[in-house]
């Protein structure tokens, strides 16, 4: 069975401060559930490691992170120069959040 794993975007203003008390809505979220197949693969080809050393977070197993509005260019920048080294759907997947973010200008939460 698949542990739980979540990247989710906040749709709004608003519903990023619903996420920050615990009180979010699934209709004002972009959620990715992540099988463990797609967590490895971006695991293993470095995204979390590259992420945490340029937004100065911790994703990592068992821990949620969030990169805040601020961090999000820094995110997007990275995750396009994975893209280059790793086509793969999962990093794209992974970019497509991280701009859905910029655009609502809120946030993008691992919950793992």
């Amino acid at each position: 069975m698949d542990r739980q794993r979540y990247i989710s975007v906040p749709k709004s203003k608003k519903a990023m401060q619903a996420y920050d008390l615990g009180e979010e809505m699934p209709e004002e979220m972009v959620e990715w559930k992540l099988k463990e197949s797609e967590f490895n693969i971006l695991y293993n080809n470095g995204v979390f490691q590259q992420l945490n050393k340029a937004c100065d977070v911790i994703i990592d197993d068992f821990e949620s992170e969030v990169i805040d509005a601020e961090g999000l260019s820094t995110a997007e920048i990275v995750i396009l120069k994975l893209q280059e080294s790793f086509n793969n759907k999962e990093i794209e997947h992974l970019y497509n959040l991280i701009l859905e973010a910029i655009r609502n200008e809120t946030l993008i939460a691992f919950d793992f």
